[in-house]
């Protein structure tokens, strides 16, 4: 998409949104050519600071550069996410990344000098990654600490390598299962971190199915809230059991949480029922996790504090 492009499809989103921030993602934005980087945001600057809020950008955290960055500060770049997808040299070697988990740790630090907001791209069940490995990536990325987090599991599309070495059989890639438990895994140490996880698995698209690109591999449209459930669903089975909760009458919450607790078709209900019996789930606007037992009730807080609980 060329600048003027850019600029056009900014003007049409004018009319329906403000105060958002323009994302130049889909490659590495700061390999390209510095000249045609400025481009692109001397085409924002009228808008800059009014409808506008800012810009953020997605690159190889081989393609960062101090300076450059605060270049682009002054011209209303906010945010930086960084295509690390793994935090295991073995494995980024293995999928042919092209950079190093030093990479990853050089260029967090040069966002975080320029004082711009920090996201990191992770990818689950990459080659040559094992359970171990993965937590090993997320271990380091809770170093890092970021302001958010983007988690995607490893797809095998058509005319890629990949697809080359799955139709070799030199790579396997996670079933749907596995895939869940380690989001899971992930998004439980990030959310203890105060790391956000702003996304979980990829959008539907029209070439992203098995009728178009899709050969193999764990996808589902709601692969995000799956991982949801499975953490909640595990984090309040441990957490009634502590409080020496034998049985749930009602699970009270607000309607976005419960959705999450019962599940794709409900799992977590299921899960929730063959340890504490029939469970009534009743939406509310108050914001509380309330869970009713035969003797008495338990307030659980809002979800953070739910997340939360030891």
């Amino acid at each position: 998409m060329t600048p003027d492009l850019a600029e056009k499809e900014i003007k049409e989103a004018l009319g329906m949104m403000e105060d958002f921030q323009v994302a130049f993602y889909g490659g590495t934005f700061t390999s390209l050519p510095k000249d045609l980087q400025l481009a692109y945001f001397h085409k924002l600057s009228p808008y800059l600071g009014k409808e506008i809020r800012g810009v953020r950008i997605s690159t190889r955290p081989d393609a960062i550069e101090s300076d450059h960055l605060e270049t682009l500060k002054k011209l209303g770049l906010e945010t930086v996410e960084l295509g690390a997808q793994s935090m295991d040299q073995m494995v980024l070697n293995a999928s042919l990344r092209g950079h190093s988990v030093e990479d990853v740790r050089e260029a967090s630090e040069k966002v975080r000098r320029a004082n711009l907001e920090l996201g990191i791209q992770q990818m689950l069940g990459l080659p040559g990654e094992n359970e171990d490995s993965f937590k090993t990536s997320v271990s380091e990325i809770c170093r890092i600490k970021p302001d958010f987090v983007r988690l995607y599991p490893t797809l095998v599309l058509k005319d890629t390598p990949l697809e080359k070495l799955y139709q070799q059989g030199n790579y396997q890639p996670l079933d749907l299962e596995k895939a869940i438990q380690r989001g899971s895994f992930a998004y439980g140490c990030y959310l203890e971190k105060g790391i956000e996880v702003i996304r979980m698995g990829l959008q539907a698209t029209e070439n992203i199915s098995y009728e178009k690109d899709l050969l193999a591999g764990p996808f589902h449209p709601s692969f995000g809230q799956m991982v949801k459930c499975h953490y909640l669903v595990d984090r309040l089975i441990k957490t009634l059991r502590t409080l020496q909760v034998n049985e749930v009458l009602e699970i009270i919450g607000p309607a976005r949480m419960l959705a999450n607790l019962i599940g794709q078709k409900a799992y977590g209900r299921k899960k929730l029922e063959d340890h504490f019996g029939p469970i009534k789930f009743l939406p509310t606007e108050d914001p509380n996790l309330l869970i009713k037992t035969s003797d008495r009730w338990i307030n659980l807080g809002d979800d953070k504090h739910v997340f939360k609980i030891n």
